[in-house]
């Protein structure tokens, strides 16, 4: 969170009407709604007295539909709405992205406006078109289509200046490999190779062939980052662009897979958003959590905001108790991200407003966030040490390396050390530190932790992923004890409790605690501080402040979901 009045965002249907009611029922959050009432929910979708109700809870942007590939002119009755729908919330002091769809185009009713878009699309490497995630009727727009980006500056163009958004929301921002013509001649261009086979692909170590392709690629994307983001400051300098190239999910390799670079593309964007099925919980395979997303966010310098779905759960998989809306908004607020929320306007979900059980949660904990903004907005980490993530070594085998990485991040967050991340390329930031942990790196400076001691640990699953610890925490944690000097503050407290330093923008020491499993409240939870602080005080959403000093020792009589200690 980077400026003085942060974003709280909200979904606010990503997609036209006739994407839900042909394609995607499941994506508003609820199986089986009838088509009737999903036209009566899009209806609610842009009625005043539903901006209004927003607006009360302190939402202050939205992101809703502008174009998802169908085609300009199918989706002109759509769009309408949407220049409707933004002078209702710029009425209201709410703020307009638009959806932009970057990854995929509706073939069927595309094709119909521009023929020539048939030579626009990816190939596999048997010559099929590329399919965005298998569905057959959405074709994959390939790196190399110079019409492609003129289509999207027009898209750009239109937003921006006819529709009156504030900002742009690019969604899928990646690429699959392509084979397409063009492809292999800007490869043979570029490399005077041929392209690498897809069994070439998969091999472990990546061949050199393997990651000079991956770059090439993962730059084509990038410049198209750079070219789309100068276009529309062109056009509205104070312009936000949005990007979603699909966060790491467990250890898939998106640089490999999506062309998709997050140093790259962060140090660039501005703004990614961080969409997963990590929705925050406790559950019998470990904890779900997305510190890592918010800590690689404030790692590389891009912000971000979250859009978690339980995955496992019902259709999308939505929130339904306010503990669970408390534990999302304390991940956000604690870690750095921009709070907001996709829940609020799905179908069973916009019924609530304005005060529904879920809705007052919601309020009261976007109230605290506000009473206290000088504590949360323009905040920066503060770890005790830092973690190392060697972006080379991940090159050459990227499942093992960020599988290690993860697990090794767990045993801090579960062991309640702080710490902030640190990549390859970043090495002048080691001096901030007294000690800089790594895994399997032969990088000078790193405290280094060996395949075989996190090989035990877990990362279950890709788009939802829970992490285990390895089996030697506890002794892995004794031994980064002693490598530490003096340490300022230690907590003691389950596993299940994470906790973060920050400094806030008028340099006063905060520290987060927040407490995942939030149905179940931690009594006596203790901060020892090497030093006690003068004029340590406590706030939580929960309205209970009391606390406890005991010399050296400050004590929570109760932990809910979120608190904060500042001094």
């Amino acid at each position: 969170m980077k400026e003085e009045n942060p974003i709280i965002w909200a979904w606010w249907g990503w997609e036209p009407l006739p994407f839900y009611l042909r394609y995607g029922k499941h994506a508003v959050g609820l199986w089986g709604p009838t088509d009737d009432e999903l036209r009566e929910w899009y209806r609610r979708l842009h009625d005043e007295e539903t901006v209004k109700a927003a607006a009360g809870l302190g939402i202050n942007c939205i992101a809703t539909h502008y174009i998802k590939g169908f085609g300009p002119e199918h989706e002109r009755e759509d769009v309408q709405l949407t220049a409707k729908l933004v002078k209702l919330c710029h009425k209201y002091g709410i703020r307009v992205f638009g959806y932009l769809q970057y990854g995929s185009i509706f073939y069927e009713t595309f094709f119909q406006e521009y023929p020539e878009a048939a030579k626009w699309i990816q190939i596999d490497e048997d010559g099929r078109p590329q399919c965005w995630c298998g569905y057959e009727y959405r074709y994959m727009p390939c790196l190399q289509s110079r019409e492609y980006l003129d289509y999207l500056r027009e898209r750009i163009r239109t937003g921006l200046l006819g529709v009156g958004l504030d900002g742009i929301f690019f969604d899928n921002f990646y690429s699959r490999p392509c084979y397409c013509p063009r492809c292999r001649e800007a490869w043979l261009r570029e490399s005077g190779e041929e392209l690498p086979s897809g069994k070439m692909l998969e091999t472990v170590p990546a061949p050199p062939a393997v990651r000079r392709w991956v770059k090439f690629r993962c730059e084509t994307l990038a410049a198209h980052m750079a070219e789309l983001r100068q276009y529309a400051r062109s056009l509205k300098p104070d312009v936000m662009t949005i990007w979603n190239p699909s966060q790491i999910n467990g250890s898939r390799n998106q640089r490999l897979l999506r062309a998709a670079d997050f140093f790259e593309l962060g140090k660039n964007a501005g703004f990614l958003w961080s969409e997963s099925g990590n929705f925050p919980r406790l559950t019998p395979e470990g904890m779900i959590h997305q510190v890592n997303f918010i800590k690689t966010a404030a790692a590389v310098g891009y912000r971000t905001f979250l859009t978690p779905w339980k995955s496992g759960a019902e259709g999308t998989g939505l929130p339904e108790t306010p503990e669970e809306i408390a534990l999302s908004h304390a991940e956000s607020c604690a870690f750095g991200a921009d709070p907001g929320n996709n829940w609020l306007m799905r179908v069973r979900n916009i019924r609530q407003l304005p005060d529904g059980p879920l809705c007052r949660e919601w309020k009261r904990q976007v109230d605290f966030f506000l009473e206290h903004r000088d504590l949360f907005a323009g905040s920066r980490g503060r770890g005790e040490l830092a973690l190392y993530y060697d972006r080379e070594r991940a090159e050459a085998d990227f499942t093992s390396a960020y599988r290690q990485f993860l697990v090794l991040q767990e045993m801090l967050l579960e062991n309640h050390f702080t710490f902030d991340l640190v990549f390859s390329g970043q090495e002048e930031r080691f001096g901030e530190y007294p000690l800089v942990l790594g895994a399997e790196t032969s990088r000078p400076g790193v405290m280094t932790f060996s395949r075989e001691e996190l090989l035990s640990g877990e990362v279950e699953g890709t788009y939802a992923a829970a992490v285990r610890p390895p089996a030697r925490s506890r002794e892995l944690a004794a031994r980064i004890r002693e490598a530490l000097p003096e340490r300022e503050l230690e907590v003691f407290a389950p596993g299940t409790v994470f906790a973060e330093r920050r400094i806030s923008s008028g340099g006063r020491n905060v520290l987060h605690l927040v407490n995942y499993d939030n149905r179940s409240p931690v009594a006596d939870l203790r901060i020892r501080f090497g030093t006690p602080p003068e004029g340590l005080v406590r706030y939580s959403p929960e309205g209970d402040g009391t606390l406890r000093r005991d010399g050296a020792e400050a004590v929570l009589p109760q932990l809910d979901t979120w608190t904060v200690l500042v001094w």
